[in-house]
């Protein structure tokens, strides 16, 4: 799966498998890695969230580095938040995945009663 990076460095394998020093920059991971890297606190989206967020190509130029983010205007700010809100419920939702119903405990059966209806 393709992720953008969100947050300021970060390494995934000790850099043999990512290596990440700007906002926006992108690495294709196995599911499994991206589960375990956001689960360990690195900023970074999948692809479809990060471009959902619809920042620019010049956004991702002018504010690749955290202190040019710093001084952004509020646009890329709200847009910024937007992606760090979106980060933060992807590893809620990792964190707590929904039971499937093939897991669930089966429902005891009801107890007939036995006394005669009236």
């Amino acid at each position: 799966m393709i992720v953008r990076f969100i947050g300021t460095v970060a390494e995934i394998g000790f850099g043999s498998v990512a290596d990440f020093k700007y906002f926006g920059q992108s690495a294709d991971l196995p599911e499994s890695l991206y589960r375990e890297a956001v689960l360990g606190s690195c900023g970074i989206l999948p692809e479809p969230d990060f471009n959902a967020i619809g920042f620019t190509p010049q956004e991702l130029k002018l504010y690749a580095n955290p202190g040019a983010r710093q001084s952004a205007p509020d646009e890329f700010r709200a847009k910024y938040k937007r992606a760090i809100d979106k980060l933060h419920a992807n590893r809620e939702a990792l964190e707590n995945p929904p039971v499937q119903p093939s897991k669930l405990a089966p429902t005891p059966a009801t107890p007939q009663s036995s006394a005669p209806k009236s």
